[in-house]
C-alpha cells in the first residue's frame, strides 16, 4: 500500500502529539536519578503548598470569626458571675448585719431591764410604807366592843394620796376568810408624812353584835371563839405607784401561868401571808387584740 510523503508527515506529527499526552512511566527495575528525585520532591512540596495554602487561610479565617462571635458571650457570662458573687456577698452582709442588730437590741433591752431593776430597788427602798393599826380590846361583858383604827407611814417618803379603805371586827371561829362587803369605811383621805400616824382613830365596832355576853367572853378566853380584825387601804407613793396594804389580826388571850410583865392579851397576825401584805397594784397587761380594739375605738372617735 503506498502513501504519499505528506500523509506520512501528518501521521508522524499526530503520533508525537499522542505520545506526548501519555504519562511518563519509569522503567521497571530501574531507580530514579538524584536530580529526578529532587525534582519530584519539589513538585510534590509545591503541590502540597498549593493545596494547603487556601485551606489554611480558610481555617484561620474561620477561627478568627469564631473568636469574634464567642467574645461577647464570654463577657456576658463573666458579668453574670460577678453579679451572682456580688449578690451572695450582699446576702451575707445583710445576714451578719441582722445578727449584729439583734444582738445590740438584746443587749440594749437587757441593759434597760437591769437599769429598771436598779431604779425600782431604789424606789422600793425610799417609798412610803403604810400600816393599818388596830387598838386593844377590853373583854367586858355587857359593854360595846370596838377598836380604834389608825394609819401609820413607816417609810422615808410621804404617802401622796390615801384612797380610802375598810375594816371589820368579827366574832367567829379560829379561821375566817376576810370579807370586806359589810366592812366599815375608814374614810382616810389626803396625804401622810413620812414616819407619822394619822391624828385621829376611826372606831370599828364588833360584828354581828358589839356587846358580848359572859359566856362569849369565857369562850374567847378559853380559845373556843376568836375576835378577828381585817381591813385594807389603797394608797399612792411619791412615785405615783399604787399599793394596797392588807391586815388580818386575831385576838389572842394567854392561858395558864404568866411571866411577870408578860402581856396577857394581844393581836397576832394570821398565818396566811397574803392577808398581811403591802403589794403594788399594776395594771393588767393588754393583749394585742385589746390594744387593737382600743386603737380602733380611738380612731372611730376621731372620725
Amino acid at each position: 500500500m503506498c502513501y504519499s510523503i505528506s500523509t506520512m508527515k501528518s501521521l508522524a506529527i499526530l503520533a508525537l502529539i499522542v505520545f506526548s499526552q501519555q504519562p511518563t512511566k519509569l522503567p521497571e527495575g530501574k531507580g530514579v536519578s538524584k536530580g529526578g528525585a529532587h525534582e519530584v520532591r519539589e513538585q510534590s512540596y509545591r503541590s502540597q503548598d498549593i493545596q494547603s495554602g487556601p485551606q489554611d487561610s480558610f481555617t484561620e479565617t474561620h477561627t478568627t470569626n469564631g473568636d469574634e462571635d464567642t467574645a461577647p458571650i464570654n463577657e456576658n457570662i463573666g458579668i453574670q458571675r460577678n453579679l451572682v458573687t456580688f449578690t451572695g456577698l450582699l446576702v451575707v452582709v445583710g445576714f451578719v448585719t441582722a445578727i449584729v442588730i439583734g444582738w445590740q437590741s438584746w443587749e440594749t433591752r437587757n441593759a434597760a431591764k437591769i437599769a429598771n431593776r436598779s431604779l425600782e430597788a431604789v424606789m422600793d427602798k425610799e417609798r412610803a410604807r403604810l400600816e393599818i393599826l388596830a387598838g386593844n380590846i377590853a373583854l367586858d361583858a355587857g359593854s360595846p366592843i370596838a377598836v380604834g383604827v389608825r394609819l401609820k407611814n413607816s417609810g422615808p417618803t410621804m404617802v401622796s394620796s390615801i384612797e380610802g379603805g375598810t375594816a371589820r371586827l368579827l366574832t367567829t371561829g379560829r379561821d375566817v376568810e376576810p370579807d370586806y362587803a359589810a366592812s366599815t369605811p375608814l374614810g382616810f383621805t389626803g396625804t401622810l408624812a413620812a414616819n407619822s400616824e394619822t391624828s385621829m382613830a376611826v372606831p370599828v365596832f364588833l360584828q354581828p353584835d358589839p356587846t358580848l355576853t359572859i359566856s362569849q367572853v369565857v369562850d374567847i378566853q378559853g380559845h373556843q371563839s376568836f375576835i378577828h380584825f381585817f381591813g385594807f387601804v389603797r394608797y399612792r407613793d411619791v412615785y405615783k405607784r399604787t399599793f394596797v396594804v392588807r391586815v388580818h389580826l386575831r385576838w389572842f388571850v394567854h392561858t395558864g401561868l404568866l411571866i411577870q410583865g408578860q402581856i396577857s392579851q394581844l393581836w397576832e397576825k394570821t398565818e396566811k401571808q397574803e392577808e398581811n401584805s403591802d403589794t403594788e397594784e399594776k395594771p393588767p397587761t393588754k393583749t394585742w387584740i385589746e390594744w387593737l380594739d382600743e386603737r380602733i375605738d380611738k380612731l372611730s372617735q376621731l372620725n
